[in-house]
C-alpha cells in the first residue's frame, strides 16, 4: 500500500509540474487561432473594400467584362466653378484591359460598373468628339480619335478612344454632343474605308479613365481620401 501511495504521489506531483505547460501551450493555441482569425476577417474587409473600387465595363447583366480597373489608381481635380471630380484612370500597368473589339456590335450591351452596380449604359449615353490633336498628314491612314462618353444626368464621363477613322472621313463627322446611335451610323457608314492589307478593320473602343463627380460617390470617397494619404506618405 505505502508502494501505490509513493506512486499516486508522484503521479500527481508530475502532473502538478506538467500543468503550467500543459496551459501556456493551450493558452498559446487560443491566440494563435485567434490571431488567424483576425487576420482572415481582416482580409475580407480588404477584399470588400477593393470590390467597392472595382470598376468595369460589361456587357449586359456583366456576364463579360470587357475592361476594368480600381477606383484608388485615380486622382482628384477641381474645376475653376468649384466642382470637384475624381478620375479613375486605366492603366495596362496595373493588369487591366483597356479595349471592347468590334464596338459596333457590342455597344448595345456594355454597362459601366461600380462595386457591381450599373452606373449607366453606354447605348443610353450622349457623346461628343473633344477638339483634339488627329494627324492629318496622315490622312490616308486609320487612326484612333478621342471621344466622351456621358450619362443622362452629367455626373460620369467616360474617355477614350474611337476608330479607327481615317482623317478625310472624320472631317465629315459632326463634332457636337449626340446619341451613341449617331455615332454607330457614322462608323458603320465609313466602316469599309479602314483597311488594312485589304482587311476591314472592326470599329473598336479603347477606354482611358472615367470621370466621376464627387457628389456621386460620397459612399466610397473615405476609402479613396485613405488611398491618396498611404501614396502621398510612401513617396
Amino acid at each position: 500500500m505505502a508502494s501505490i501511495s509513493a506512486s499516486s504521489n508522484h503521479n500527481n506531483t508530475s502532473i502538478s509540474y506538467l500543468a503550467p505547460f500543459v496551459a501556456s501551450v493551450l493558452r498559446d493555441q487560443v491566440v494563435t487561432d485567434l490571431l488567424a482569425e483576425l487576420k482572415r476577417k481582416d482580409e475580407r474587409i480588404q477584399q470588400q473594400a477593393e470590390d467597392r473600387l472595382q470598376l468595369e465595363l460589361t456587357g449586359r447583366h456583366g456576364d463579360l467584362v470587357y475592361c476594368k480597373a480600381s477606383m484608388k489608381h485615380g486622382i482628384s481635380a477641381t474645376t475653376p466653378d468649384g466642382t470637384s471630380f475624381w478620375d479613375a484612370y486605366f492603366d495596362p500597368r496595373y493588369g487591366t484591359n483597356t479595349t471592347v473589339p468590334n464596338f459596333v456590335e457590342t455597344v448595345a450591351g456594355l454597362e459601366l460598373r461600380l462595386g457591381g452596380v450599373v452606373l449607366f449604359k453606354l447605348s443610353e449615353a450622349t457623346c461628343c468628339i473633344p477638339h483634339a490633336r488627329f494627324d492629318s498628314t496622315r490622312d490616308d491612314e486609320p487612326q484612333m480619335r478621342l471621344i466622351l462618353f456621358v450619362s443622362s444626368d452629367d455626373g460620369v464621363r467616360v474617355c477614350g478612344r474611337v476608330g479607327p477613322i481615317r482623317y478625310n472621313d472624320f472631317v465629315t463627322m459632326v463634332t457636337r454632343r449626340m446619341h451613341v446611335t449617331d455615332l454607330l451610323r457614322f462608323l458603320k457608314d465609313h466602316q469599309t474605308n479602314n483597311t488594312n492589307n485589304g482587311r476591314v478593320l472592326l470599329p473598336q473602343l479603347q477606354i482611358l479613365s472615367v470621370v466621376f463627380r464627387k457628389s456621386q460617390i460620397k459612399g466610397i470617397l473615405p476609402l479613396l481620401e485613405d488611398t491618396m494619404e498611404e501614396t502621398a506618405t510612401s513617396e
